[in-house]
């Protein structure tokens, strides 16, 4: 992830999360570096999405792609 990050690309996973009562669910990740003015890796923007099933999947990537193009732009 990190090394994705520190090379300029998107990372996106699906990680297994437990809540307080130890119940578990997944969780869609996606994560966008930010880089300052001289091109330095200094920022990580991320949004997250609960997904039970393969088509909230697919809706949490369309989601996640068009949040990040509103909020940075692209």
């Amino acid at each position: 992830m990190s090394s994705a990050l520190e090379e300029g690309k998107c990372y996106a996973c699906t990680l297994k999360n437990f809540r307080k009562n130890g119940e578990s669910f997944e969780k869609f990740i996606y994560l966008k570096p930010i880089f300052d003015m001289l091109g330095v890796y200094a920022y990580v923007v991320s949004v997250q999405f609960e997904v039970t099933d393969e088509g909230n999947l697919e809706t949490a990537k369309d989601l996640a792609g068009g949040l990040m193009k509103h909020i940075l732009g692209w």
